[in-house]
């Protein structure tokens, strides 16, 4: 597993890399935010952030001056191919399930709530790494539960 990022002026030069996977994907927009199925027609330009998950790695942005801040946590095989900077290697070192809305309090705009309008409880994977400044502690999305069910 590793763990890197880039900033780029548009966030489809990296998630649309990712078109061939199946998983699922959180989108804030300025007037909502979605839980839907990835790949999808969402406009990903017009989002301030969001991710893009499945068992094999996340895919996380957030839009500050007009760019996309972007991290990319999972395996290296699956590494959209673009300038990558600070790749770093990390190990799991465990998971649970959490309901990712946990009373909606972190939501604070309309929340297209979840897919196929199921409440259910994302897997967090936790992993562990090392770069200059010493430990860096990472958790990312990896599944619903019952996944199989959407």
């Amino acid at each position: 597993m590793i763990i890197c990022f880039i900033i780029d002026k548009k966030l489809s030069a990296v998630a649309g890399k990712l078109s061939n996977e199946r998983g699922f994907c959180e989108i804030e927009y300025p007037a909502e935010t979605k839980f839907v199925v990835f790949p999808n027609n969402e406009d990903y330009e017009n989002s301030t952030r969001g991710f893009i998950f499945n068992k094999d790695f996340e895919l996380k942005w957030m839009k500050i001056n007009g760019e996309f801040h972007i991290v990319y946590t999972g395996k290296e095989e699956k590494l959209p191919s673009v300038a990558w900077k600070g790749k770093r290697s990390i190990e799991k070192m465990g998971e649970e399930y959490i309901y990712l809305w946990r009373n909606e309090k972190r939501v604070s705009k309309n929340l297209t709530y979840p897919v196929n309008g199921k409440r259910c409880k994302v897997l967090i994977e936790k992993l562990k790494g090392v770069d200059e400044q010493g430990e860096i502690y990472v958790e990312r999305l990896v599944g619903l539960e019952g996944e199989n069910e959407f």
